[in-house]
């Protein structure tokens, strides 16, 4: 038994090394779908007869990530010297979230694990193919500011210093479009470094405000309320809220504990604190339904049909049944709220793109038409 806990001991410090340099390497980082397959690989394994520990074994060969192998070997390690998945799961911080192993650990108190395994994989597969979407639906209106930003860059630094002396060497007064679109050029040009700078210092004030408590709370709140953002941001919450609480209660998990996990998987500390009220009254005796009214009355977060559907599903005791049919409404409902923000954005960037070529234009045509009306010489 010594000589077990000196190997673990030995064991923690060595891999505790070994993931710090791993986690300096972003390609090899351990992505959603990686995740998936983990555990859907354990629950088919397990589901033909297969141990915990053959399967941890065989998913370690498998595997051609190097951080998912070495955290799985932990794994593997721990399982082998007797502790059972969820507890080795906690064993190695930061890499298996708590959601997962809440539902682990239920499917070994009810003998349920293969089960368990297929419902994280499911639910990570859907996790996968929102943010895939979310990401395409982005893509198209990214592209567009990008190539904005690279144009203006190069008129401003590239194409404006060329025909500026033309602009002004044959009179001193020109149109003021003119004079801005130069004053413009000649701060790009000129001054290149002062705004990367500056656009620096921003991100890293940001990012310290970001860290700050005060700060996180304002921003995800502020997230909530962003025009056609916010509707995307609610359905993705909302569906993600629901699948987490569904999952638990099915799982037999307390309904404060799948409350507290539920707010958990939000990553959003304003949602969370929404869930604090929301635990402190179910806690004393309030119903779920009326907790949420009570938490959310501007309905920030929640909607009116979130929360009756959650009653009636109080009234008969299928409140996970209830939370599986909201995460699949408000998963379809993400779609529709993505069409509608892609519309918004689009708009937006090509009227950036041209308000500017508009104001090149004036600048330009007017200095020509300046000089061509002998006006200012």
């Amino acid at each position: 038994m010594m000589e077990m806990g000196s190997d673990k001991i030995y064991h923690s410090e060595y891999t505790t090394m070994n993931n710090s340099l791993l986690s300096l390497l972003p390609k090899w980082s351990v992505s959603i779908r990686d995740r998936s397959m983990f555990y859907e690989h354990l629950s088919n394994l397990i589901d033909g007869g297969v141990s915990i520990i053959e399967a941890l074994k065989s998913f370690v060969t498998k595997t051609d990530n190097l951080r998912f192998k070495n955290e799985v070997d932990n794994l593997l390690f721990f399982v082998e010297s007797g502790d059972n998945m969820s507890t080795a799961m906690r064993k190695i911080p930061g890499f298996f979230g708590d959601r997962e192993i809440a539902l682990v650990e239920s499917g070994e108190e009810s003998w349920t694990l293969q089960k368990a395994f297929m419902s994280i994989a499911r639910n990570l597969r859907e996790q996968d193919e929102l943010r895939s979407k979310v990401i395409g639906a982005l893509i198209y209106p990214i592209i567009i500011l990008i190539f904005l930003v690279l144009a203006v860059t190069v008129v401003m630094i590239y194409v404006i210093p060329q025909i500026a002396p033309i602009l002004t060497e044959s009179w001193t007064e020109i149109p003021f479009s003119t004079k801005a679109l130069m004053a413009t050029s000649d701060f790009l040009s000129n001054q290149i470094g002062t705004l990367i700078a500056i656009i620096v210092a921003c991100i890293l004030i940001f990012q310290w405000y970001k860290n700050t408590p005060n700060g996180r709370l304002s921003i995800h709140r502020s997230i909530l309320r962003i025009p056609a953002v916010w509707e995307v941001y609610r359905n993705y919450l909302l569906s993600q809220i629901s699948t987490t609480l569904g999952l638990l209660m099915e799982s037999g998990i307390t309904i404060i504990k799948a409350l507290r996990l539920s707010a958990r998987s939000s990553n959003n500390v304003y949602v969370e604190q929404i869930f604090d009220h929301i635990i402190y009254d179910v806690a004393h005796g309030k119903r779920l339904g009326e907790s949420m009214k009570e938490a959310d009355k501007n309905l920030e977060l929640f909607t009116h049909e979130y929360i009756q559907l959650i009653e009636v599903g109080e009234k008969t005791s299928t409140v996970n049944k209830a939370c599986e049919k909201l995460a699949n409404q408000y998963r379809r409902a993400i779609d529709y709220s993505l069409w509608i923000m892609v519309k918004f954005i689009e708009p937006i960037a090509i009227l950036i793109a041209w308000v500017f070529v508009l104001w090149f234009a004036l600048a330009i045509f007017s200095a020509i038409m300046w000089v061509a009306w002998g006006v200012g010489i």
